[in-house]
C-alpha cells in the first residue's frame, strides 16, 4: 500500500496514537524549532510530511506572522490540517510523495520534517536533501526530528532498540493490537539510517554545520543551515 494511504487509515485520533507509539514524541516535536539562532525570523516555512499539523502548530506560536506550506502524502492528513488552520491567509497545502516533489528555488526560510524522512530509502533521502537545499534561501534552516538508527535485521543494537521501543510504547498505553500494527508498519514502511549518515549527506550537499541538537535512544533532531552568500 502507498504510504499516503496508510496514513489515511490512521488519521483519526492521530495525535493520541502517535504520542503513545513514538517515545519522546512531544520532545521531538519541540526540538524542531527550539534554540534557533538569535535573530532568525523565518517568513516562509515548509512542513514536509505535516501529518495533522502538530509541528506547524508549535512553530506558529514562535512565528505567528509567517506563511506556512504544509505537505503530506495523505489526503486525510491534509484535510485534517485544513480543518485545523483553514485554507485562506497564511496556510497553503500540497498532497505529494517526497519522491515526486518539485520545490521552487529559494522559496523558504525554514523547512521542517517530523517523523517522515525515515519512510525514504537512502538514495531517496539524498535526493530530497538536494531539493531541500535548493528550496532554502541562503541562511535558511532545515530541521528534522526522526528515528536515527541503521535498520539491520538481526543486528544486536537494532534488535535491542526494537525491544526497548516496544516496552516504552506499552508503558505509554499502546494496546496489543496497536503494537502489532506499529511494528508491522515499521517493518513494511520504515527505512531509518543513523544520524551520522544524514549529517554526511547534508554536508556533502553543501549545508553548513549539520549537527544533532537533541537525541534519546536513537530518536533525535538534526539541523543544518544553508550557507549564506558572501
Amino acid at each position: 500500500m502507498e504510504i499516503g494511504k496508510v496514513f489515511d487509515e490512521i488519521q483519526d485520533n492521530y495525535t493520541v496514537k502517535i504520542a503513545r507509539w513514538v517515545p519522546y514524541y512531544h520532545q521531538l516535536v519541540a526540538a524542531i524549532s527550539s534554540d534557533l539562532p538569535q535573530g532568525f525570523e523565518p517568513k516562509r516555512i515548509l512542513d514536509l510530511g505535516c501529518g495533522n499539523g502538530n509541528i506547524t502548530y508549535q512553530i506558529t506560536k514562535k512565528f505567528p506572522e509567517a506563511s506556512y506550506h504544509l505537505l503530506d502524502a495523505s489526503w486525510e492528513m491534509i484535510q485534517a490540517c485544513q480543518m485545523r488552520y483553514g485554507t485562506q491567509g497564511p496556510f497553503s497545502y500540497t498532497q505529494s510523495l517526497f519522491q515526486e516533489l518539485d520545490l521552487e528555488e529559494e522559496a523558504y526560510d525554514l523547512i521542517v520534517a517530523g517523523l517522515s524522512i525515515h519512510h525514504l530509502r537512502e538514495e531517496e533521502k539524498k535526493a530530497l536533501y538536494q531539493k531541500v537545499h535548493r528550496a532554502l534561501v541562503p541562511g535558511g534552516i532545515f530541521s528534522s526530528s526522526d528515528l536515527y538508527i541503521e535498520r539491520i535485521d538481526g543486528e544486536f543494537h537494532y534488535e535491542m532498540h526494537l525491544e526497548i521501543w516496544e516496552e516504552m510504547a506499552r508503558e505509554l498505553g499502546t494496546p496489543d493490537e496497536e503494537c502489532s500494527f506499529l511494528f508491522q508498519h515499521h517493518d513494511d514502511y520504515d527505512f531509518p539510517n543513523h544520524y551520522r549518515k544524514h549529517l554526511s549527506w547534508l554536508g556533502q550537499i553543501g549545508f553548513q554545520d549539520p549537527h544533532v541538537t537533541w537525541i534519546r535512544d536513537y530518536w533525535g533532531n538534526i539541523r543544518a543551515q544553508k550557507t549564506r552568500q558572501s
